[in-house]
């Protein structure tokens, strides 16, 4: 018996993107464009779909062995301008039906950018400011079905003014929440946020005096190795979502083999394009491979890549979702022609890198 798997972070509407802007006929595309393309998916959103491919991405994440999900939920609302928050039901009813654990993450959002109006799209995300938010976070505890519960979160730096990002930093951490937040996924990102506030959002967060033992950082893909070091020798958690990150040509995120990051480290399908923590998780473990040009490059102080990925991919994510552990399990076929003949000391490394859901054995 093994750990089953968690997606940390999710955005279970964007598997309705499958297949959608694989084609360049311009010329190369990038995270901008890619963005565009998903905002015309928001503008057809209304509960029936809202719901429909939630449910899809919840019940292919059972099939793979997800059995936790984090929704990193910012698609709230119905009518363009309009604070209705219907769509939160839809996503937890999904999640109950789909028969998976959910973690709500439901996202601050107030503006498109440092000091600029939202867009169209963007009016379907918004909160409606610091008080609004947290009164909507308490409603909602009284939604959640057995078996789900919530954690804070915040979009960005780019979509909530840094004074209020402070004030969330602080309640999440009065009321013993995680709060999870994009970081630096994009250079001009980094670019936006220093003009408007003097420094990168990493930076920011390290020397805003607030703890950050509770703060989830998704992506971090632009961090300096210094910052991301500090982060996790501060407490503060690390969130990669390697396929997702590869897909929209992020970049990849330094991850120093450091020893705390065993126990600060944990992965999310996100746009959900490919739903397999077992591709994740040699993503991870390959693309710093290829940064460091050497093998075992996440070993932590141990010498098993594969502790630290499977950890990573299970108990690394509930523990970011501030749930405790263990959590559920899953049967692992030991016959399997992708694992056997192998030794039982070597079945995790067999699983990580040459496994995929094959393996799990049938109900």
């Amino acid at each position: 018996m093994f750990p089953a798997f968690t997606s940390a972070h999710s955005h279970a509407f964007q598997i309705g993107l499958r297949g959608c802007g694989e084609r360049f006929p311009s010329g190369a595309a990038d995270f901008w464009s890619w963005r565009q393309a998903m905002y015309g998916l928001v503008e057809q959103m209304d509960p029936d779909v809202a719901y429909q491919l939630a449910h899809r991405c919840y019940r292919e994440m059972v099939q793979a062995g997800i059995q936790t999900v984090g929704e990193f939920h910012y698609l709230r609302h119905h009518v363009t301008d309009q604070l209705d928050f219907v769509l939160d039901q839809a996503v937890i009813q999904a999640a109950h039906d789909a028969g998976i654990e959910l973690v709500l993450l439901p996202a601050a959002y107030e503006e498109g950018g440092p000091g600029m109006d939202l867009s169209t799209a963007q009016q379907r995300f918004v909160s409606g400011g610091f008080r609004r938010y947290w009164e909507r976070f308490d409603q909602l505890q009284g939604m959640l079905r057995s078996g789900q519960s919530m954690q804070a979160c915040v979009h960005s730096l780019r979509a909530v003014p840094w004074d209020q990002v402070q004030r969330h930093v602080v309640e999440a951490h009065r009321r013993g929440l995680k709060l999870h937040v994009h970081l630096e996924e994009q250079p001009r990102e980094l670019a936006e946020i220093k003009a408007a506030y003097g420094a990168h959002p990493v930076r920011l967060l390290l020397d805003s005096g607030h703890p950050i033992e509770h703060l989830v950082g998704v992506h971090m893909t632009h961090t300096p190795e210094l910052q991301v070091v500090e982060w996790i020798e501060r407490g503060a958690t690390i969130l990669p979502c390697p396929l997702t990150e590869g897909d929209l040509g992020d970049g990849v995120p330094i991850l120093p083999d450091h020893p705390r990051l065993n126990q600060q480290l944990a992965l999310g399908t996100d746009s959900n394009l490919r739903i397999s923590m077992f591709e994740e998780m040699r993503r991870l473990e390959h693309d710093q491979r290829g940064r460091t040009l050497r093998r075992g490059a996440l070993r932590c102080g141990g010498d098993a890549p594969a502790e630290v990925l499977w950890h990573a991919a299970s108990t690394g994510g509930r523990l970011a979702l501030g749930l405790s552990e263990p959590g559920p399990s899953l049967s692992i076929n030991q016959m399997h022609h992708l694992l056997a003949p192998t030794q039982d000391s070597s079945l995790l490394d067999a699983l990580v890198f040459g496994g995929d859901e094959r393996v799990f054995e049938s109900e």
